[in-house]
C-alpha cells in the first residue's frame, strides 16, 4: 500500500481537473493566487522525486516541512510519502523552545521552509546537522530548493508497510514534551476512508477547507481544493467577506472550519444580499460550538447542512451532529456531539482509575448515562508516538487485537439514544470536598444569560475563578445565577473575574486558553469580587 496511490491515479485519469486553489497572504491580506491541475501536480512531483533521489535521499529518511499552504508544500508532501520517505509537519505556533525540542526528537535529515523562518534559526545548534532548503533562494547554511526539482522523471509510488511511517505532526504535550504523533500510512488511509465515509463528495465538489491536511484527503477524492484567504496562525482574525467573495468566485459546495473563523464567514453571509444555494455541506470542527454560534451558523446559512464534528489529530472522526439536532438538544448542560463515527468505539471510564490495559479499561467503565473520560478506539486511531514512550504511556492502551484505546483527555457522557455529550476535559475539572465536577455545564447556563458574551471557569490550588465577557452591565441577576449554579456543584468560594476578552488556543482560536487563566490567579490577579452561597447579593451593582 502507499498512501498516495489514489491521488496519482486520479492525476492519470483527470489531469485537466483543477487540483489546488492556494491564496498566498501577507497578514490578513492575498497578495497571489496559485492554481495547479492534477496533471502539472503529477509533474511537479515527478519532478521533486527526481531530485530527491539524485540528492541521496532514500526511503525512511524525515524530512520537516515548515511552509504556508502552497503548491510547493503538497507537491513535496506526495513526493516523499511516494518514496517512502517521512513528511515531518511541526506546529508553528508553538513557543520556540518546543519548536527546538521538537526538531531535535524529529530525526529529521533536512529542514525545507522559507528564507524568513530559516534566517530566523540560522543559530540554532539543532539544525546544524540538517540539510536545509529555502522555497525562496539561497542564504547562510541553506540552498534554494530548486535544487530538489530536477528534469521530470516517472512518479513512484513505493509499496509500504500499513505500519511504515507516513506523516507525523509534531504539536505540544501537555507535559511541555512535543508529541509526534505517527500516521503510518496504514492510519492515513484509514482516516481518509473514514472521513470519506462520514462525509461522501459528489462529482464536481469544491471544497474550502480550513484544516490544512484535509487537503491530502481532498486530494486522494480526486476533488477540487480551494483554501480560504486565511492567516492561518490567525483563522478568528480571518476577513469573513473575502471568505465569501472567493466561495461565490469559485461556486465552492463544502465549508469546512473552526468556530471562530466559521462565525466570521457566518456574519459576513447574513450581511449579504444574496444566499449561496450552491454551498451545500458545511462541517465545524476543532472546538465546541456554543448555543449562540450554532443559532448564528443555521441563520446564515439556511439552505446548507451543516454537520458539528468531534475528533482530534489522533481519532479524525469520533462522532457528528447535525446542527438542527443539535440545536433540539440545547437546553441539556453539554454540548452534543452525537453518536460514534462508523468503526469508531467509545468507551466512558473513570479516568481516578489506573488504566494500564484493556481489562483494566473494562473494569473502569462507568454507568451508562453517567460523566467518564472519553476513550477510543478503531483502525483510524493513531497508535502511538514517535520515539516517545511516556506520552503512549500517558495516552495509550494496547488491545489483544492491534489496535489500542486513545485517551482524548476529553470527559462526557452517553444519553438514552447512544449519542456523546462533552462536558469538558480531564484536567480542567473543578475540585472540591464534594467531589469532582466539569466546567461545560457551569459555563452553558452562565451563558445563556443575556448579560453573558463568554464565560471560563477555574481552579488553581484551591482557589475556583470565573471569568466573564459581558454584553450587559453585571447584574443582580446574574449574581443570583452564579451562586445557583454554585450551589449545584456544590462550590462554597467563588472568584469572579471580569475581562474583555477570554485567551484562546493558538491552533484554532476557538478553545479557552485555560491554563493562561490559571496562571492570571497564580500571579495572583484580583477578582472584581468574592461570591458565597451565603452571601446576600445586593439590589444595585
Amino acid at each position: 500500500m502507499n498512501f498516495c496511490e489514489p491521488v496519482f491515479a486520479h492525476a492519470r485519469q483527470q489531469p485537466q481537473q483543477l487540483a489546488l486553489q492556494l491564496p498566498q497572504m501577507r497578514g490578513r491580506r492575498q497578495h497571489a493566487l496559485q492554481q495547479i491541475r492534477f496533471g502539472d501536480l503529477l509533474t511537479r512531483v515527478g519532478a521533486l522525486q527526481t531530485g530527491l533521489l539524485q540528492q541521496g535521499y532514500v526511503r525512511g529518511d524525515r524530512v520537516i516541512i515548515v511552509l504556508r499552504p502552497c503548491i510547493e508544500l503538497y507537491a513535496l508532501t506526495l513526493a516523499l510519502l511516494g518514496l517512502g520517505m517521512v513528511p515531518v509537519f511541526i506546529d508553528a505556533g508553538m513557543p520556540r523552545a518546543l519548536i527546538q525540542a521538537a526538531i531535535q526528537a524529529s530525526g529529521a535529515r533536512a529542514l525545507i521552509s522559507h528564507r524568513r523562518i530559516l534566517w530566523l534559526t540560522c543559530w540554532w545548534s539543532s539544525l546544524r546537522p540538517l540539510d536545509r532548503f529555502c522555497l525562496e533562494g539561497s542564504g547562510p547554511g541553506f540552498r534554494p530548493l530548486k535544487q530538489l526539482q530536477r528534469i521530470a522523471g516517472p512518479v513512484r509510488s513505493a509499496d509500504m508497510g500499513a505500519e511504515d511511517f507516513g506523516l507525523i505532526t509534531f504539536t505540544s504535550g501537555s507535559t511541555g514534551k512535543p508529541k509526534g504523533a505517527n500516521r503510518t500510512h496504514g492510519s492515513l488511509i484509514a482516516q481518509h476512508q473514514a472521513i470519506r465515509h462520514h462525509w461522501p463528495d459528489e462529482p464536481g465538489d469544491i471544497d474550502m477547507p480550513c484544516f490544512p491536511v484535509l487537503v491530502l484527503h481532498n486530494l486522494c477524492c480526486g476533488m477540487t481544493t480551494a483554501m480560504p484567504p486565511l492567516d492561518l496562525a490567525r483563522p478568528a482574525q480571518g476577513d469573513g467577506r473575502a471568505a465569501l467573495e472567493a466561495i461565490r468566485d469559485m461556486r465552492v459546495t463544502r465549508l469546512s472550519g473552526a468556530p471562530a473563523w466559521m462565525e466570521n464567514v457566518a456574519r459576513a453571509a447574513l450581511k449579504a444580499p444574496k444566499k449561496a444555494r450552491f454551498l451545500r455541506d458545511i462541517v465545524i470542527g476543532g472546538a465546541a460550538v456554543s448555543e449562540t454560534r450554532q443559532e448564528l451558523f443555521r441563520r446564515a446559512f439556511p439552505f446548507a447542512r451543516i454537520r458539528i464534528v468531534y475528533g482530534s489529530t489522533e481519532a479524525e472522526p469520533v462522532s457528528d451532529i447535525e446542527l438542527d439536532q443539535a440545536l433540539a438538544a440545547a437546553e441539556q448542560d453539554g454540548y452534543l456531539v452525537g453518536p460514534p463515527a462508523p468503526g469508531c468505539e467509545l468507551a466512558l471510564v473513570n479516568p481516578a482509575l489506573p488504566l494500564d490495559n484493556e481489562q483494566a479499561v473494562e473494569a473502569a467503565r462507568v454507568e451508562p448515562g453517567q460523566c467518564g473520560e472519553i476513550l477510543v478506539r478503531g483502525a483510524h486511531v493513531l497508535k502511538g508516538y514517535v520515539d516517545n514512550p511516556e506520552a503512549d504511556r500517558e495516552n495509550k492502551i494496547a488491545c489483544a487485537d492491534g489496535l489500542v484505546w486513545h485517551r482524548t483527555g476529553d470527559t462526557g457522557w452517553l444519553d438514552a439514544q447512544g449519542r456523546l455529550w462533552l462536558a469538558g476535559r480531564v484536567k480542567d475539572r473543578i475540585h472540591t470536598g464534594a467531589g469532582s465536577f466539569d466546567v461545560f455545564p457551569f459555563e452553558i447556563v452562565i451563558e445563556r444569560r443575556p448579560e453573558v458574551h463568554r464565560a471560563a471557569l477555574v481552579q488553581q490550588d484551591n482557589a475556583i475563578a470565573v471569568f466573564l465577557v459581558l454584553e450587559q452591565k453585571l447584574t443582580p441577576q446574574l449574581l443570583n445565577a452564579l451562586q445557583h449554579v454554585m450551589t449545584s456543584m456544590q462550590i462554597n468560594t467563588l472568584q469572579l473575574h471580569i475581562t474583555r476578552a477570554l485567551p484562546m488556543d493558538r491552533r484554532h482560536n476557538s478553545k479557552i486558553d485555560r491554563p493562561a487563566l490559571r496562571q492570571r490567579l497564580a500571579r495572583g490577579q484580583q477578582p472584581h469580587r468574592i461570591l458565597t452561597t451565603e452571601t446576600t447579593c445586593p439590589d444595585n451593582i
